[in-house]
């Protein structure tokens, strides 16, 4: 059977006989995988990076001994996510010791993140950039605020240099390295 031309196969198979090396992280690339598989490609996984835990956890360990006194958490990725709870939960803290925080996310898989560690966003900027975040927070009173950043090792100072800006505090420990 052919529609416009094309076989039913190949319209729901529009990358039968494409090669496609994904280049994710090993425990990232499942999914994005599953679906070339799906559309007919041929995948090859050939991860060229690695994500890790900090060389230390010193900074991020103070924050949290903290918590008590910050007012908003930002979580920019699923990785950041996935470390920051893992380290939470490591030092015998829960989910709890965060009730007194308000929390920013950056898109929709990093809210499904959260969602799954039981807490709900309080703001999710409408761009998934820095500049996002930092145009979702334009409206939010800041001065005085404390705002705990765990952040990937190299990521811009962006988002930290705006918020102090804005009279915030901010404290941006590495959560995680690439």
């Amino acid at each position: 059977m052919c529609i416009s031309g094309k076989s039913l196969t190949s319209a729901r198979r529009p990358l039968e006989g494409r090669s496609i090396l994904v280049t994710r992280a090993a425990e990232q690339a499942g999914e994005l995988t599953r679906q070339l598989t799906g559309r007919g490609a041929l995948v090859v996984e050939c991860p060229t990076i690695a994500v890790v835990a900090p060389e230390q956890w010193d900074e991020l360990d103070s924050a949290l001994a903290a918590l008590d006194t910050i007012d908003w958490i930002i979580l920019t990725s699923v990785n950041g996510v996935r470390f920051f709870f893992d380290r939470l939960q490591q030092l015998g803290l829960t989910v709890a010791t965060l009730k007194g925080c308000k929390l920013c996310v950056v898109g929709p898989r990093t809210a499904a993140a959260v969602l799954a560690q039981g807490m709900q966003p309080d703001l999710v900027p409408g761009e998934f950039t820095g500049e996002g975040v930092v145009a979702a927070f334009s409206g939010v009173a800041l001065q005085g605020a404390r705002v705990l950043f765990p952040k990937a090792d190299g990521a811009r100072d962006l988002i930290p240099q705006r918020l102090r800006a804005m009279g915030a505090q901010v404290l941006d420990p590495v959560v995680y390295r690439t």
